[in-house]
């Protein structure tokens, strides 16, 4: 409908909100108005956002769902034996409405484990899992992402954050950290299949040594300590913030006078969106 200048006034029957707007902008039907109203046109292409901390995001108008892109923090490494797994990156579509406020949560990386005086013993102290990274409205998490897993106490590394190509079908491959434990370790992280990212590499010198922790989908997995006769383990190394890779594991110390080092923590978490 016009009015008597020749100005569209209303379209299938709604008004329109304002008859002149500026440059760059589109006419677009809002049903909570129940009338038309000029928004901006967005940019030729997608538009992305990278997020390394806690932090907020506005949603742009005319944008309705955003595509996050994203992983927790990597597992922190034992103090001695095994040591962290890399994190998951996962991918998901997120309904979103324009104007609203939403939260993020970077995960953190798992602490590793607290070394000590052997005693006769090595300690195991294991490390603690990575972190979830979130997406979150008011109370309610939209999108989440879950950590690596912390090295346990036994042999087995921390929990696999990995996937590849067996045959024709994807599968999760097992172990993201190294594997290693009493006078056996030496062990290499695995490898991060996704974007190609190398496992840690195992501490050199005295037999307990650390083992190298698991590759992030944004990182190399850290280093193990190095060991060393007649003295203290060196700790193991952490991993790079926001590489979602594991902290190495601590080496062993010299006899049951000696301090075996502590594990290195894991990589914090990312997260990336794009509409």
């Amino acid at each position: 409908m016009t009015d008597i200048d020749g100005t569209v006034v209303a379209i299938q029957g709604h008004d329109v909100a304002n008859t002149n707007p500026d440059d760059g902008y589109v006419l677009t039907y809002d049903a909570g108005d129940a009338e038309w109203q000029p928004k901006p046109v967005q940019a030729t292409g997608l538009r992305t956002a990278c997020f390394t901390v806690d932090d907020t995001w506005t949603c742009p108008d005319g944008v309705y769902n955003v595509l996050a892109i994203g992983c927790g923090g990597g597992g922190g490494g034992a103090a001695y034996g095994p040591a962290g797994g890399g994190a998951l990156q996962q991918t998901g579509y997120i309904s979103v409405t324009p104007g609203l406020t939403y939260d993020i949560e970077i995960g953190a990386g798992g602490t590793g484990g607290i070394g000590g005086v052997n005693g006769g013993s090595y300690p195991t102290n294991q490390g603690n899992d990575g972190l979830p990274t979130k997406f979150s409205y008011s109370s309610s998490i939209l999108f989440l992402t879950r950590g690596g897993g912390g090295a346990n106490s036994t042999s087995q590394g921390g929990n696999c954050a990995n996937m590849k190509y067996a045959g024709t079908s994807l599968q999760f491959e097992p172990a993201a950290g190294g594997i290693g434990s009493g006078y056996d370790p030496y062990r290499y992280g695995n490898v991060n299949y996704i974007n190609d990212y190398s496992g840690g590499i195992p501490g050199t010198g005295y037999t307990g040594s650390g083992n190298g922790g698991g590759a992030g989908p944004y990182g190399n997995g850290a280093n193990g300590g190095n060991g060393h006769v007649s003295g203290n383990g060196e700790n193991g190394y952490s991993a790079a913030a926001n590489s979602g890779a594991g902290g190495g594991s601590g080496s062993a110390g010299d006899g049951s006078q000696y301090n075996s080092g502590d594990g290195g923590n894991g990589g914090s978490g990312a997260i990336r969106l794009i509409w």
